[in-house]
Order: structure tokens, then C-alpha cells, then sequence
């Protein structure tokens, strides 16, 4: 199979190169101007269509026939010369250019042709790469498997703990024909490794990606160097600058940057990526743009454009020469637009192509011309076209007309941030397909009015007819909401209202479709709930005045999340007159007046706060509740009564001053797998009889519990497998005296300079896989010898121990597969230089990582073998496997366990040929790459 797949990629390249030898193709240009053989360019197209005819005839003998295999093989190496030649000639043709006084790009011409006839699969299914890869696909499973590399290997790949060694990096030099270089996170390879990489000699590589390659910190000059690359991934890495020399790619069409948290500036020549058709840096801090990003002619995607206000720094007026920009973009630092005429010069009306837009200012300086203000507004309005709107920080007291203007036919996305100045919202209630609306900062706003819902000529219109999603949000001069009107947010199902210290009234009256409501932070606010039949989760912290119409809660109910006393005791009695039986979670805060609970028929997640007087009815068995959260009450209890709730799951107790014991019960509580306790000064101990008690025990954490005994025999149960222990002063204390049983996890933690030496006498069980110590502040010395009878531990994690520099014994544990040491400047220091009293304890360990930073590597034998999914994230040229439209039918015949498939379409003609008869297939999309026609 893999041999027909290779045959019908052969078919796909040959008609590209047969359009490449068309009367006005750039390689015969070039080959005129070298004044060569006019006989071999005319013999070549001949050739090529012979070998064309004879392709489908080999690729079925190939099977009886070694001598044809190795001639397809033999073809197919020449078919990648070959386009590395004409690449070649067309990156000569780029530099000519420019070399030249002036350069002039025509689309057109620079537009690279080659891979517009094929789309392609990214394939992380590991047998089926295996068996299509062949000589020119190699995924590196393991360290050492680098000497395995074929001169012939096009594209390379390797995972997460299937790193490759230096040693590996090495032999990558024998593959100098590489075209793609794919890792997939890099969280465990050193940064100079990345370097090693960038540092070859493969000029013919077209795809580099260090995706999340967090310890890259700086590219080399030699990146230049790979004068064919098209993509180039650093997202996620923490490199400060990008060089200068990255600029000669004159064949870069994708550079990503984005989560580059450390990346301030763009080099001042990138606007020579001519070819440059996608540029990504969001969440990098770029302060300025270089001048002459205009020039990027081919540039389809841009995340941000940053307003410059020096002679060195892009002006508005370049972002209106890009004409071919689409999907999203951010124009942040508007406020160095000087006026509306200015403004004009971004052209937005004019890119048809633009889905989402974000209009940004960054400065919230007092300004003096408000008018100035709204008409630079006015000048950036955005095509019809727009989906998604976002204007953050605005400094003019009004909008301008066209926001919440009916045109916007296609808007279903509006978030309005920090316009502090303004003091009016636009009717955005008029607009036909709004769906989430987002308002969000306006100090300036008293009321809102008629205006939010419809403009003058609109009184027949729904007001936000389609909306589903509202949220108000940090409006400290909201004072009233005013002509809610009956008819209005048919469709709304969230409507969330945040931080409106003065807002007193109103909501609407009736929400028909609305399930989720949240009003917290609004202490003013008197007014009905509105009457909402649908109502699925309902959240009213810190909103006393709020009052049910009917004394009657939903019965779609399933979330409830009260407080304060005159709330608490309102919704408990509508609880009692109510048929709640789908109601799953119920949260109850700052209450200080006594409450006991009725009877939670359906209920399963229950969370107290702030109750200081909660009571359980011991005679009422709460049958379904399986986590129970109670912090900063129920002070009056000495031990929680545990036993009403038999099929318990999670416990989690903070802040009650008087609980001395979690369990005291003659019932054993079969389902209770977790425990967290936090600051609770008078607990001794969690049960009489643990083993009896909780047989099925987990997790167990312990926090700030001052007076916690040692761990007897018989404390914990022998079920137990995760231990966590913080700044319990007694407890640690007596470490030396604990009766651990066979946990896999143990977590120490400390503030009181109590733990000098570990393990110091602690027994540890010999079953621990996971050991963490952490801000032992007084800990200077590790004792190796104690931890040596751990067999089983394979992580050791030391944090915040800013004493330690001493290893005690032998060597750490052969079990160990990881190390990582942060926060203890003392011993990280002798880790680095290697210093021969603690080397030689630790050096055998395969991952070592001092202070974030992986410092030293060895093999792992984790594969990935179990991947069912297919999607091809990269751009058209970026391949595992490269499939003609014309053969993907043919697909079908080998992929047996594909669950999802998504699938970049370019060009495609005829898309109904794309639909596999896969029957575990469970998920496909389709996503259509350009705007010349859709599918």
C-alpha cells in the first residue's frame, strides 16, 4: 500500500511540473536567460510525460519487480531534486529583485504554485506513517535511532520523551535533502538543542517547527541560511529576538510567534519576506511594528497591527495598502491616530475579507476633543461583512452611527471593554444576528435606556432578536436599567451582571428561553427574579434584595448558588414548595443566622461558606451526596457527622475552629475516596479507626492543622496512595515517628525551619513513585542512603529549599526517571558545574531539570503508538504524507482505526471526491483555505 500511495503522490508532482514548464512559467524564463541547451528544455516536457505514462504500469510490477521498485525510488528522489532545483532558481529570481533600485511584486507571479494542487494530511497515526513513509518520511522513535536516518529522508519527526540525543542531531547531517523538521512538545529538550538543529547544514528544509519549545532562548544568525524554509513555528519558545538574517527567507510564508513572552520587537527588515502570507505573535509583547510592512503585498493573515508614532514605526495609512488581509486582526495603539482623516487611510471598509476585528486603545489619558475621538471611530468602520467586534478602551463619549447599525447583517460577536468616557451605548439591539454581547468598564454610564434596544427607525424590530449570550460587567456609575422591554431577548440563555455597586433596578420581567443567571457584586440591586420557565443555573451571591415572583423554584433547576441570610431563608422555604428533582449542585454563603438543611433529594455537590451556625438533622440520611465542601463554619461542631452522607466521595473542611475529628461513626463510608482539610486549629485526627472506617481512602491533604498527631499505626488506611502535608507544625515535627502505609505520592511542605535532614529517620514506603519536598526552608542536607530502599521512585521534586546544597550516600535511587530541582540556589549551582560530591549521585538519572531548564537527557522507551486522529494543523506544504485530491479515496484501503479527520482544502474542484467510506470515522471537517469559492 504504502507503494501506491507513493505512486499516486508521483502523479500529483508530475502535473505540477508539467504546468511549470508552461510558455510563461518562471523556470523557463530562467533557463532562456542562462542561454542553455535549448534542445534539453525541449526534450525535458516530453520526458516527463513518458515517464508520467509508464508511472501507473510500474507501480504494478513494482511487486514482482525489484529493478521497477527501485526505479520508482530512483524517481521519486529525482522528482524532490527537481523541485529543489526550481525552487532554487525562484529564490535566485527573488534576490535579483532585490538587488534591483526598485522592487515590484506582482501577486501573481510570486504566488508559489507547487502545492496548490494537493492538500495535505498530517499524520499522527503511527503505523500508517511507517508503513507510507518509506525511505523519505522518519519519525524518531527513541535516542540512538538517528543512525537509522536515510540520505534520502525528506521529512523527520519525533514526540515529547522521544527525544533525540545530540548524538541523533549529529547524524541528521547525512540527511541533507531534509525538508521538514517537526517536534511535538518540547518539554523535556534542552534549549541547545534547538540551536544544534538550526546550526546544520539542510538548505533544502522547507518546515521547522519548535512549537512550545520553551527552553529556546535565542535563534542563530544561520537561520538564514534555510533559504527555502516556508514555515517557520516558535510559538511557546522564550527567544528575545529574532536576527536579521531571518529576513533573507525570501520564501517564508507562515511565521508564528505566538505565547513568544519575551519577544518585544519585529527585526526592521521582515517587510523583505515578500512571500510572507501568515504572521502570527499573539500574546508576544510587540511594542512597535517596523516601517514597511505595507510591502508584504501576499499577506493574508495578520494577528496584530501596532500604531507606531515614530518616523521608524508603521503608520495607519500601511495597514490600508494590505489588501489581501482576512479572518482576524487587532489594531492596537489607535491612540496614536492623530484625527478621522488620518484614520481614513487604514481603508477598513475596504477589506471585504476581515471576519473579526479588534480596535484597541492602549492609553487611558484624559483627552480634550471628544469629537476628535468619535470621528476616528467613524473613519475605522469595518466592512459589512464583520462577524466579530471588539472595541477596548475608546476615549469618546459616544459611538459612532454605524455601531448597531442593521447593515451588520452577519455580526453575532460584540464586546465593548473599558470605554470609560462614555456615557451612552449604541442600539445594539437592532442588530439582526447578534448572538454574545459583552459590556464590560464604562464608568461613565448611569442608565441604560430605550436607546441600547433600538434606534428611531426601528420601532417594528425584536430588540436582540438572536442574542443568547449578555454580560454587564464593572460598571461603577450604573445606577438603573430602564424599559425592559417585554418582547426583548427571545433567544437569551445567559445573562450574567458583575460588579455594579450602584445599580438598583431592573431586571426583565420574563427570560423565556434564558438557563443560566448570575448577579454577584451588585448589593443595591432590588428587584424580581426575572420569571424564567427553562432555568437551568441559578447564581445570586451578595444580592439580598433580589425576590423569586412565585415562591416557587424551576423544576429544570440544577444549580443554586445563594447567600446571605434573607436569600437563604427565602430559597430554602421555595426549595420545600418545589419539585426540584434535577437539581445537582447547591452553594450557601455568608450566612451567620442558623440554618439546617432540608432534605437534598437530587443534590450531589453541596458547598458551604461563611456559615458559622449550619446544622444537620442526624435523622436525615442526605442519599445523594457525593462532595461536600464546608469552609469557615459549622464552628460549633467537634467532629463532622459523616455518617448521614453514605455515599460520600470527596470531603474538603477549612476554617471550623472546634473540629477535633473528621469521623467519629460505627459505619464503615465505603464510597469516600478523598480528604482535604485546611486550617482547622483543633484537629487531632481523622478517625478512631481509619481502616475500619474509610476502607476505600485515597487522597488524603492536610493544611495549616497545627495540632495534627503523628501518623500511628492504624491513622491512615492501608488504601490510601496520595499523602499531602503543609505546614503542619506536631505532625512534622515527629516525622521520624509516622506509620506511613503503601502510598505511591508523598508532598511535604513547611514554614516553621522544623526538617534539617530527609528523610532523617522517616520510613518511607518502599511503594512511593512521586516524592515532592517543598520551602523547607531549614533543610540543608539530602540523605541518599535513606531514600536508597525506594525502588519504586521514579520522581523526586525539591522546591523552594534555599538551604540545601548537601547529598549524604550513595547515589539517589536507580528507579529515578526524573529530578527536578527549582528554587534552591545552592544546589542547583553544584548541579550545574557538575561538582563531584553530588554528580556522581545523580548523573544516571534520565531527566534532570534545574530551575525550569531540562539540563541533562538520556533514552526513555515511552512510544506513541495509540494515536487515532488525523489533522493537518500546517500549512499545504507541510507533509507526513502528501495525498493527491484524485487518491484519497484510495486512503480508505489502509487506515483501519481513524476516529477524526480534519482536512485543509485548497483549490479543490471537485470536493465530493474527498468523502472517505470510513466506517470509524466519527468526526470530519472540512476547512477551506482562500476565497475562491467555497465548498
Amino acid at each position: 500500500m504504502a507503494e501506491l500511495v507513493g505512486g499516486a503522490i508521483l502523479q500529483a508532482v508530475f502535473g505540477v511540473l508539467l504546468e511549470r514548464l508552461t510558455p510563461d512559467a518562471e523556470f523557463l524564463n530562467f533557463i532562456r536567460q542562462k542561454k542553455l541547451d535549448n534542445n534539453l528544455l525541449y526534450r525535458l516536457k516530453p520526458t516527463l510525460n513518458a515517464a508520467r505514462a509508464v508511472l501507473n504500469d510500474a507501480e504494478l510490477k513494482q511487486f514482482k519487480d525489484p529493478a521497477v521498485k527501485e526505479w520508482l525510488y530512483d524517481l521519486k528522489d529525482a522528482v524532490y531534486q527537481v523541485q529543489d532545483l526550481m525552487d532554487d532558481i525562484s529564490t535566485q529570481n527573488q534576490v535579483c529583485h532585490f538587488s534591483s533600485a526598485s522592487l515590484k511584486v506582482n501577486d501573481r507571479d510570486m504566488r508559489i504554485k507547487w502545492y496548490n494542487k494537493y492538500f495535505v494530511m498530517h499524520d499522527l497515526i503511527h503505523d500508517l506513517a511507517i508503513s507510507v513513509a518509506g525511505d523519505f518520511f522518519f519519525r524518531l522513535e527513541k535516542e540512538g535511532e538517528g543512525n537509522k536516518i536515510s540520505t534520502r529522508a525528506r521529512h523527520l519527526s519525533y514526540f515529547n520523551l522521544n527525544f533525540p540525543s545530540f548524538n541523533d542531531i549529529e547524524s541528521f547531517k547525512r540527511a541533507k535533502a531534509l525538508r521538514t523538521i517537526l517536534g511535538f512538545d518540547y518539554g523535556w529538550i534542552p534549549g541547545s538543542l534547538g540551536n544544534t538543529i538550526m546550526q546544520l547544514d539542510l538548505k533544502y528544509l522547507r518546515v521547522l517547527s519548535f512549537n512550545q519549545f520553551h527552553a529556546l532562548k535565542t535563534v542563530p544568525d544561520s537561520i538564514g541560511e534555510f533559504i527555502h524554509l516556508q514555515y517557520l513555528d516558535l510559538c511557546g519558545t522564550s527567544i528575545v529576538r529574532l536576527p536579521d538574517s531571518l529576513c533573507k527567507l525570501y520564501n517564508l510564508q507562515t511565521l508564528k510567534l505566538h505565547f513568544c513572552h519575551n519577544l518585544t520587537k519585529l527585526p526592521n527588515n521582515i517587510h523583505d519576506l515578500v512571500n510572507l502570507r501568515y504572521l502570527f505573535f499573539v500574546d508576544a509583547p510587540i511594542k512597535e511594528m517596523p516601517r514597511g510592512m505595507s510591502k508584504l503585498k501576499n499577506l493574508q493573515i495578520l494577528s496584530k497591527f501596532i500604531v507606531g508614532n515614530e518616523p521608524e514605526t508603521t503608520n495607519i495609512g500601511e495597514l490600508g495598502e494590505m489588501q489581501n488581509l482576512m479572518n482576524g486582526i487587532e489594531i492596537r495603539k489607535l491612540e496614536n491616530i492623530k484625527n478621522g482623516n488620518e484614520a481614513c487611510k487604514a481603508r477598513m471598509m475596504e477589506k471585504q475579507h476581515i471576519r473579526r476585528l479588534t480596535l484597541s486603545w492602549s492609553s487611558d489619558d484624559c483627552i480634550n476633543d471628544s469629537h476628535t475621538e468619535k470621528d476616528i471611530l467613524d473613519n475605522l468602520q469595518p466592512h459589512w461583512g464583520l462577524e466579530m467586534l471588539t472595541i477596548t478602551g475608546y476615549r469618546g463619549t459616544i459611538f459612532p452611527n454605524w455601531l448597531g447599525s442593521r447593515s451588520y447583517s452577519n455580526m453575532t460577536s460584540l464586546q465593548l471593554q473599558n470605554c470609560n468616557y462614555c456615557w451612552m451605548l449604541p442600539p445594539l439591539g437592532q442588530l439582526p444576528a447578534l448572538k454574545s454581547l459583552y459590556i464590560c468598564g464604562f464608568d461613565s454610564i448611569v442608565a441604560i435606556g430605550e436607546e441600547f434596544f433600538k434606534g428611531d427607525n426601528c420601532s417594528s424590530v425584536i430588540p436582540f432578536s438572536y442574542l443568547e449570550y449578555l454580560q454587564f460587567g464593572n460598571m461603577s456609575a450604573w445606577e438603573e436599567w430602564h424599559s425592559v422591554e417585554r418582547e426583548a431577548f427571545p433567544k437569551l440563555r445567559k445573562l450574567h451582571i458583575s460588579n455594579c455597586p450602584k445599580l438598583t433596578g431592573n431586571l426583565p420581567i420574563q427570560l423565556v428561553s434564558l438557563k443560566s443567571l448570575t448577579v454577584s457584586g451588585c448589593p443595591l440591586l432590588c428587584s424580581f427574579i426575572p420569571r424564567c420557565p427553562k432555568l437551568e443555573d441559578l447564581e445570586i451571591p451578595g444580592s439580598q434584595n433580589l425576590v423569586l415572583q412565585e415562591q416557587v423554584l424551576p423544576p429544570s433547576l440544577r444549580t443554586l448558588k445563594i447567600s446571605g441570610n434573607r436569600m437563604v431563608e427565602s430559597m430554602f422555604e421555595a426549595m420545600a414548595h418545589s419539585e426540584i428533582i434535577h437539581m445537582e449542585e447547591l452553594g450557601v454563603s455568608g450566612c451567620s443566622s442558623a440554618i439546617s438543611f432540608p432534605v437534598l433529594q437530587s443534590v450531589t455537590r453541596l458547598t458551604i461558606y461563611n456559615c458559622k451556625h449550619v446544622e444537620f438533622q442526624k435523622q436525615q440520611c442526605q442519599m445523594s451526596l457525593k462532595e461536600i465542601s464546608v469552609a469557615n463554619s459549622c464552628d460549633l461542631l467537634t467532629s463532622f457527622p459523616i455518617e448521614i452522607f453514605p455515599i460520600l466521595n470527596y470531603l474538603k473542611i477549612g476554617g471550623s475552629e472546634n473540629l477535633i475529628s473528621v469521623l467519629v461513626s460505627d459505619t464503615p463510608l465505603q464510597n469516600l475516596q478523598s480528604i482535604y482539610i485546611f486550617r482547622c486549629e483543633n484537629l487531632k485526627w481523622l478517625s478512631d479507626d481509619s481502616e475500619y472506617l474509610l476502607p476505600n481512602l485515597k487522597v488524603v491533604t492536610i493544611r495549616y492543622c497545627p495540632k495534627v498527631e503523628p501518623f500511628s499505626k492504624g491513622f491512615l488506611p492501608s488504601s490510601l496512595r496520595e499523602l499531602t502535608i503543609i505546614s503542619c507544625k506536631k505532625l512534622l515535627s515527629h516525622h521520624t515517628e509516622w506509620h506511613l502505609p503503601s502510598i505511591t505520592s508523598l508532598t511535604i511542605r513547611e514554614d516553621h525551619d522544623i526538617i534539617e535532614h530527609f528523610p532523617g529517620g522517616t520510613s518511607l514506603p518502599p511503594t512511593l513513585t512521586t516524592l515532592k519536598l517543598e520551602y523547607l526552608s531549614s533543610l540543608h542536607t539530602l540523605n541518599c542512603k535513606g531514600l536508597h530502599h525506594l525502588t519504586s521512585l521514579q520522581e523526586l521534586k525539591i522546591l523552594g529549599c534555599p538551604k540545601l546544597e548537601k547529598m549524604e550516600g550513595e547515589k539517589l535511587p536507580t528507579s529515578l526517571r526524573k529530578l527536578l530541582i527549582d528554587q534552591c540556589h545552592l544546589l542547583e549551582q553544584r548541579c550545574r558545574n557538575k561538582d563531584q560530591e553530588i554528580w556522581p549521585k545523580i548523573s544516571h538519572i534520565p531527566a534532570i531539570r534545574l530551575s525550569y531548564e531540562w539540563f541533562s537527557l538520556h533514552a526513555t522507551s515511552h512510544r506513541f503508538n495509540s494515536c487515532l486522529h488525523i489533522h493537518s494543523g500546517l500549512p499545504r506544504f507541510v507533509a507526513h504524507i502528501e495525498f493527491s485530491l484524485g487518491m484519497v479515496n484510495d486512503s480508505q484501503k489502509f487506515i483501519k482505526k481513524m476516529q477524526t479527520l480534519s482536512i485543509s482544502v485548497h483549490q479543490a474542484r471537485n470536493p465530493k471526491s474527498m468523502f472517505l467510506d470510513l466506517k470509524t470515522i466519527d468526526s470530519i471537517e472540512l476547512i477551506k483555505d482562500g476565497n475562491d469559492g467555497g465548498i
